[in-house]
Parts: C-alpha cells; sequence; structure tokens
C-alpha cells in the first residue's frame, strides 16, 4: 500500500511514521508513506495560503497547489481514493485516550528525572520532583495505566518494566504546547509582574567554597 500526504508540515508526519503501528508496517514493506510539500506547487513565492472570506478568521489554503500537486502524483500512480480533511470533528484529547495518568520526564544526571503527575483532564494529582528512578519508583501510579514521555523516559524502559507502564519516544518539549496553556492565562487575566516574579527552582541554589 502506498499513501501521499499532501502537506504544509512534512516533518510532522515524518515523526508519526516512527512508532506504533505504522512504523511496524513501514518496517515490514506493507506501507509506504510518503509526503509531498505543497509549497514547492505554488508560485515563486512558495505562498499557499488564499484571504479569507465569508466573515470568519483562519488559514485557507489555495486550491492551484493542491491540484497541481495531485495531477502530477497521478501521472505516475492510480489511487483508489483521494481524501481531503478538514478542520471538522471532535478534537482528539487526554480524555479520549487510553491512558488514566501522564508522566513528563526531564532528563537529569544518572537515574535522576524530574517528573510530575497529570490526570485525563490536565490536573496535577503530584508535585514536580526529583526521582531516582530503581524498580520500586511509582508503584502506587503503576496501579494505572501510565504514560510516560520527555527525555528522561528513555533512560526508564529498562526499570519500570510494570505492564502499566508504557513510553513514547516521538515527543519532545516544545514552546508550541504552551499556546493553549498561555491563551488561557490570558484569558483569565492572570498575568506575572516580571521585575518581582521568582521562577520555579525545584531545588535550592546552594553556593560551595572551592577547596
Amino acid at each position: 500500500m502506498r499513501i501521499d500526504v499532501l502537506t504544509l508540515f512534512p516533518e510532522v508526519f515524518e515523526n508519526l511514521n516512527s512508532f506504533s503501528i505504522i512504523k511496524k508496517a513501514i518496517d515490514s514493506n506493507k506501507v509506504q508513506v510518503r509526503t509531498h510539500n505543497l509549497r514547492d506547487y505554488a508560485d515563486n513565492s512558495r505562498k499557499v495560503d488564499d484571504y479569507p472570506y465569508g466573515g470568519f478568521p483562519g488559514m485557507l489554503i489555495k486550491i492551484e497547489p493542491i491540484d497541481k500537486c495531485i495531477e502530477y502524483l497521478k501521472k505516475d500512480t492510480v489511487y483508489d481514493e483521494i481524501i481531503y480533511l478538514t478542520p471538522d470533528g471532535d478534537l482528539l484529547s487526554q480524555k479520549q485516550s487510553n491512558y488514566d495518568l501522564y508522566c513528563p520526564m526531564i532528563d537529569a544526571r544518572r537515574m535522576e528525572v524530574f517528573s510530575s503527575f497529570y490526570d485525563k483532564d490536565n490536573n496535577q494529582l503530584r508535585a514536580v520532583m526529583a526521582d531516582i528512578i530503581d524498580e520500586n519508583s511509582y508503584n502506587k501510579e503503576l496501579k494505572n495505566k501510565v504514560l510516560f514521555f520527555g527525555d528522561g523516559s528513555n533512560k526508564c524502559k529498562d526499570v519500570l518494566t510494570s505492564g502499566n507502564a508504557y513510553f513514547t519516544d516521538n515527543f519532545s518539549p516544545s514552546a508550541t504546547y504552551m499556546g493553549i496553556l498561555s491563551l488561557e492565562k490570558y484569558n483569565n487575566k492572570d498575568f506575572e509582574d516580571v521585575a518581582y516574579f521568582e521562577p520555579f527552582y525545584l531545588k535550592d541554589f546552594v553556593i560551595g567554597k572551592k577547596n
């Protein structure tokens, strides 16, 4: 099976292709997934967006780059279906997932990680702590299905062997994930005075004397 994806963000699909069922299908040569950047089929300015209309804000994609890309691909391939996606539909959220708890992990030295726990509603269940990971870590939390992620989770795979411990490798911290939280604080007029704001320090800063 061959799947061609037309997108403005081919790197996103490259990440999706690197894990779970899709990765297994690709590795076994059952599926080919190829991405095509719509900007490569736009005019010289590589502009693909059109002016909004109808009174609603948002980005509209020109039909010309889409049509050019499809016609180019159809020269060499006969497709069973051409599927056009729209932004309509229900948002996939944590509530709809198969996990009960979420544990982001930031890598620290040796087997130490900075971690916390959240439920499906994104409520923090445990404060951020510096944990030294061993086979007895998170026994209480692992009575539920827990998804561990972040750059600190990789070194925990061989230690947290519970059947309720799940890991994902395709997540990296990014400021883009702060957008929804920032908008929520803005709407609630929850602002910080940068002149007096104190950053969150997980560990006390101790000045040592050099011998």
